[in-house]
């Protein structure tokens, strides 16, 4: 009976290790691509008039942070090579800035207004792109998946109902929020267990190669 709980933590352990490493594989893209892109809007935001230069720039400078973090925390799990049983502090790490992440991209939804709709749409256009891309960069591990997405895209839904006597089409806007919240965590659990699905074979395959090679 031990030796079955102890195989069982063993491929626990390798499944979840496997899915963290491949959040360090991805993140450097995906991070490096949504700080350019906050770069971008947010001087858009400033020269458009949306945002006064220090709410801009600290937004920006906020987002950029965390991107770097997360570098700098792929950079030591590179290093490190820890063990399948060591996922867990990365994991809870990797967690924590992606929660860091999402609300500094939820917050230019309500902190950069305007009566403007056409700069509320490109505010909410660049936020729910960058929520959507979360689904391949961070959708093997979904606690780093949604800490990212939630807070991304429910400011998101906040606005279309702060908003209701702004813009007639905030209510229209609204539905079609939560719509996309709901099917992109759909699609994001569905990724996440295909992921999953596929480092099961592999451990299938690998302890079947082992009990072929004694």
């Amino acid at each position: 009976m031990q030796i079955a709980n102890d195989e069982s933590m063993q491929r626990f352990d390798r499944m979840r290790a496997e899915q963290v490493s491949a959040l360090f594989s991805r993140v450097g893209l995906g991070v490096t691509g949504a700080a350019v892109a906050a770069a971008i809007l947010g001087g858009g935001l400033v020269h458009l008039g949306a945002v006064t230069l220090e709410r801009g720039a600290c937004w920006v400078s906020y987002i950029v942070v965390c991107a770097v973090a997360h570098l700098l925390l792929a950079k030591l799990y590179f290093r490190a090579k820890p063990d399948d049983d060591e996922w867990r502090v990365w994991a809870t790490w990797f967690t924590i800035i992606s929660f860091a992440e999402g609300i500094g991209w939820g917050a230019i939804a309500l902190v950069g207004t305007s009566e403007r709709f056409a700069i509320e749409m490109l505010i909410l256009v660049v936020s729910l792109n960058i929520a959507g891309a979360a689904i391949s960069a961070f959708g093997s591990y979904l606690p780093a998946f949604f800490a990212f997405f939630i807070p991304t895209t429910i400011p998101c839904a906040i606005w279309g109902i702060a908003f209701r006597d702004t813009f007639p089409e905030s209510h229209l806007m609204l539905l079609l929020m939560l719509l996309y919240i709901v099917a992109m965590s759909g699609l994001g659990i569905r990724s996440n267990q295909g992921f999953k699905e596929l480092v099961q074979l592999r451990i299938k395959a690998s302890a079947l190669a082992d009990d072929l090679r004694r």
